[in-house]
Formats: structure tokens, sequence, C-alpha cells
């Protein structure tokens, strides 16, 4: 059983194949600030319709609440919780937290929510959730009032007097999938018809733009949706959605509706939710197809926030935004009305505590630059498969140094363990004196990085890894395959038990993705978390599983592709609610790996940004918007 109802914004019927005479307008382009597209791409999925199809009707995709801004002739649908969509196989990407469906008139609008109402009244039983919401005017629910209204025999002018404070933008409702909630309306003054469309004159269309945001309010791609809901219904053994509207599928996996044919929707073809354009960058004199990712909310001031996405209580001492111009600079403040001593900005002169400063040393320079001489055709190719900034990519790397200037793709990290670990080591096997020397081993300082250990395919499992205390490669397999959430290899500085939980349990969920071998060009990931281990001390093997895990984390923790946050998720991923750690005051309250993080998290971003502005090939990247 589905966990929820989806239906076609358009040309939606139960029964029969709709008859539209429909053609698309301009593609889908992000948000971003390209002169160059402003004329030939739009932010949603443009729609043109003849006025006399007997489908102009436009529908609640999901369950949720709707509301109208008669100013800017939008519907505004916020899909409900019972809506699980998160739970969708394969969606990498956040699901929708707004749906807009651009200029429907008024008039439209208030009639099918007259229609709406009218019917769900007079059921015998009705069900619908809009008439258990509450009548701002008399504060009581719509069931309540109109049944008053009714006894008076005022029944028709109280729905229709509701219909028109909707349309007016008086107050939200809720609707369900399929319900009518408007029909496509009018183009705005001087927008022609797109090249090729086939509609009569001009007067007789109406048109339609279908917008979706996610949490960060980022426009995504309308059609990804559309095609990620089928994909999911249609494949899924226990869809999560279930498709209400009547659009049978082809033998080859393209489906008889006017609407989905149109936008070429197939099952077998994965849709992207983010457009690749060819442009030519800042700094960069020749064209390229770059995947671009819009700034939006990360150009405002931000700090550390605590509980779900749209809570607004920020739990840090210290704000950050990215400036909104060609350099996209990382930049961070002191929160206003926050004095601490604990730590200091750029510029200022006290000692002690944490030093907060992202301006770019040359030591870092030319950090990132080897990174990005080393790695940058495997982070590009991995960023543009799963759609993610390479800046954040960069950034984690440059941080897992350690800021000792080594990046080695065959680095191994043993977290510090304590003496219940160890007896855990004991219990399970592992001889107490080996156990004891690892203790030993990890407790040096913060833990024990070793940053060559050496091609594992030639490893000589009796060979010492460490010489003092001994540790031999053979004793260090055997200790990953106890305790695999405290050893730390390769480029990204994973953990051992992350290639189990985010690639064979998350990203391979999505058909897409399942063959991790032949989609990211890796070695098959073999079973075992010894074997894991091995795998990951292959660069671009870390690479994939360090970018999917920061996929995970945007999906999963509301962070909004911050750069603290989303560094803070790659190494433990919680927020930290005590003030101090190790005796040092945690100026982001977030849980992080000792006083040193995420301080040089800025610093790296701001290199690789000004890398990406002067001539270096970033073809995933944060662009300024609008």
């Amino acid at each position: 059983m589905a966990a929820g109802d989806f239906s076609l914004p358009i040309g939606h019927l139960t029964l029969g194949i709709s008859n539209l005479n429909f053609c698309l307008g301009r593609e889908y382009l992000q948000p971003v600030d390209i002169p160059l597209f402003n004329n030939t791409h739009t932010k949603g999925l443009e729609c043109w319709l003849k006025n006399n199809s007997p489908n102009n009707n436009l529908y609640a995709i999901l369950n949720g609440t709707l509301s109208y801004n008669p100013l800017d002739r939008k519907l505004i649908l916020i899909p409900s919780d019972t809506v699980r969509m998160n739970q969708i196989r394969g969606m990498l990407e956040p699901t929708p937290d707004k749906i807009f469906y651009s200029f429907p008139e008024a008039n439209d609008v208030s009639q099918a929510i007259i229609d709406l109402l009218t019917t769900e009244f007079n059921k015998t039983s009705s069900i619908h959730p809009i008439l258990d919401n509450v009548f701002r005017n008399t504060n009581q629910t719509l069931r309540v009032y109109l049944n008053q209204q009714n006894n008076l025999g005022n029944l028709a002018i109280a729905i229709s007097y509701i219909g028109a404070s909707f349309a007016a933008g008086a107050f939200p409702i809720s609707v369900i999938a399929g319900d009518v909630i408007g029909k496509a309306g009018n183009p705005t003054a001087g927008l022609l018809l797109p090249s090729g469309c086939q509609l009569s004159q001009f007067g007789d269309n109406k048109y339609l733009l279908l917008e979706i945001f996610d949490y960060a309010g980022f426009h995504m791609n309308p059609t990804y949706y559309l095609w990620r809901f089928l994909r999911d219904e249609h494949t899924a053994t226990n869809p999560k959605m279930q498709l209400i509207t009547n659009a049978p599928i082809r033998a080859n996996n393209t489906f008889n509706h006017p609407f989905l044919d149109a936008l070429n929707v197939n099952l077998n073809i994965e849709l992207k939710p983010r457009a690749i354009i060819n442009t030519t960058l800042p700094g960069q004199t020749i064209a390229q197809d770059v995947l671009l990712f819009p700034l939006e909310n990360l150009a405002d001031w931000r700090g550390a926030r605590i509980g779900t996405a749209n809570e607004s209580r920020e739990i840090s001492l210290i704000q950050w935004r990215i400036t909104n111009n060609n350099d996209l600079d990382l930049e961070i403040q002191r929160k206003t009305g926050k004095n601490s001593h604990d730590y200091k900005l750029c510029g200022e002169t006290f000692s002690g505590g944490v030093n907060i400063c992202p301006n770019v040393s040359n030591t870092t320079n030319n950090l990132i630059q080897q990174i990005w001489d080393d790695w940058g055709n495997d982070i590009n190719d991995i960023c543009r498969i799963l759609q993610w900034p390479s800046e954040l990519v960069v950034a984690t790397i440059g941080h897992e140094t350690l800021r000792n200037g080594n990046v080695h793709h065959r680095a191994i990290r043993l977290e510090p363990i304590n003496q219940t670990i160890k007896q855990r080591l004991i219990n399970s096997g592992i001889s107490s004196n080996v156990a004891q020397n690892y203790l030993d081993l990890t407790t040096t300082g913060f833990g024990w990085t070793k940053w060559d250990a050496g091609d594992p395919n030639t490893w000589v499992l009796t060979n010492n890894f460490s010489t003092n205390p001994v540790i031999t490669y053979g004793q260090l397999l055997d200790i990953a395959d106890v305790i695999p959430h405290l050893i730390s290899p390769g480029l990204m500085q994973t953990l051992v038990d992350k290639v189990g939980i985010h690639i064979n349990n998350w990203l391979i969920r999505d058909l897409n993705y399942n063959n991790v071998q032949t989609v990211f060009n890796v070695d098959p990931i073999p079973a075992g978390y010894r074997n894991h281990l091995q795998w990951m001390l292959n660069g671009r093997h870390s690479i994939l599983l360090g970018t999917v895990m920061h996929k995970w984390a945007y999906l999963k923790r509301a962070n909004r592709m911050s750069i603290f946050e989303v560094g803070a998720a790659h190494n433990h991923g919680r927020l930290e609610l005590l003030p101090n750690l190790s005796g040092i005051l945690n100026p982001y309250q977030l849980y992080y790996n000792g006083i040193n993080y995420p301080i040089e998290i800025s610093e790296n971003y701001n290199a690789i940004q000004h890398l990406f502005t002067s001539g270096e090939n970033g073809i995933n990247k944060y662009f300024k918007s609008y």
C-alpha cells in the first residue's frame, strides 16, 4: 500500500486518456545569474495549452496545504508530512518543500474551491481534510460553519464567500492529490508561444509555469520529480507513492499521456534535478558544460541551527555566508550580541582560544592546488553523476590532511579507543597484547595516522603496520572487522562502516546507481569490513564514498549545503549541545573532531573557489544567483 497519492499537475483523469492540445515552452534552468540564458530558459516547467481543452484544470500533485497569492497569480502547495516522500527509493535529492503553479486566474481558483467544498459538504460522510480547516472569520471548522449556514439556508452564499476569501489570499486550505485547484491562466504580457508550438492563435492559449523548491530554497526541475515518482510507483515492490492519474505505461516504458509524452518521460532514462548548460564561467575563456548550484539562501548570514529545517534557532556564536558575487568567498562574522573571548576572527590580536579566519595563506593555496591537480578529474566525474558541488569535496579533503600538508589516498587514521573498546576487542578474539598495543597507539594525541599504508594489494599481513607499538597489517584488518566505526582510511578519511551504511544501504537502492562499478568506474565493492578498508585506500573510491556521505547529509540533515555543517556531518553528523569540548569553548556548538574542526574548512573553500574563478576547470560548482 502506498504511503501517499500522486497526481499529474494537469491533464489528470482517473479513467480514460486525457485529450490535451499541449506543448512545452522554454527549458528548465536553475536561478543563476547568466544573462545569456535569461530569454531561453525558465526556472520551472513551462506549459502551453488551448483554453478550450477539457483538461485545462490544475490538480494538486500531492496531499498538502494550498494557498493563493493573487498579486503574483501563484498557487502554492506545501506537501503534507503524511506524504513520506523521503522514503521513496532513490530519492537522492530533497523532497519538494513547495510546489508553485504560476498564472492561474483568481476567479478560476475561487471556482475550484467552491466546487470542491460543495462536493465534499454534500457527501454523506466526507473525510476530506478541507472540512476540518478553521475558517478564520469565525474560528470554526468549515464543517461546522457550513452546517450552520446550511441550516440558515445560506449554504451557497457561504461557500462562495469562502472561495472568494481563499482567492484573495486570506487563508490556506487542505487538499489531497487529484483535487482541482484552478485552471491554467493567461500568459504574461509579451510572452510569445515557443518555437515549433503548433497550437492555434495566441488568444486561444493558456499558460502554466510549474516550479519546485526544496527546503534550501533552490529551484528544482519539476520533471525530475514526475519521473522519480513514476519510477517508484512502477518499479518498486512496495511503492511509496500511488499514481492516481490514468497514464498507462507502454511496452517501451514511456507513457500514453500527452503531458508525459511532451516531457519525454521514460522510466529507463534518468532525469536529473539540475540542468547542465554550456557557458563560460567567470575567469575562464572557453565555454564548457557545467552543472551549477545557485547560492540563494547561502548568500544570507546564518549559523548552525538546531531542530528541523524550518526552525530558526541558531546555536552558534558565529555566522557565515557566501558572497553573491563572482568570487563567492566564504565570510564569517560574530553573531550579534556574542562577545566570546574563546575565539578570534580575522585581524583580532588577542591570544588563546580558537582562531577562525577564512583568509587564504600560500600554504593552503598550494595544498588545494595539489588536491585539484591530483584528483580534480575524479572529483568532477563523481560530482557530475551525483550532482554535488566540487568545492565541498575539495574543502573536506583539505581538512582531512590535518594541516600537515600531506594528501595521500592510502592514509589511515585510527580513532582513539578506551578501555571499554579494548575489552570489546579482546571479547571478539583479539589477543590482550594486541588490544593493549592498539589502545596505546590510538591514544597518542587525538589518534594516530599513517600517511601511506602502502598498496593494499601487496600487503604482507605479517608485516608491521606500526612499529611502536607493533601492530601488523593482519591484526589491523582483524581489528577493523570488530570496530569499523573507529578506523578512517582514504583520501576523505571516512569511517570503514560508512561503505555499508551509505553506499550499500542507501545509494544502490536507486536502480540508476545499483551497479556502482559501472556507473562510477570503480572496483566492485567487496564484502566485509576488512575488505572495505582496503577498497577505500583508492583515491577515486574514497571520493565516491565521501561525496555520497555529503549527499546523504544534505538530504537527511537539512544542512542546506552549509560549508560548516556539511563538514561536521562528514565526521560525526550530529549537533553537540554542550558548549565545551576538550576544555575549549566550541564556537559552533557542532560536534567535531578536536579543536581544529571545522576551522580550516572556510580557508580551503575560499582557496578552491579562487582557483575556479581564475581558469581552473570547476564544472560542478556554486554560482551566484539572480
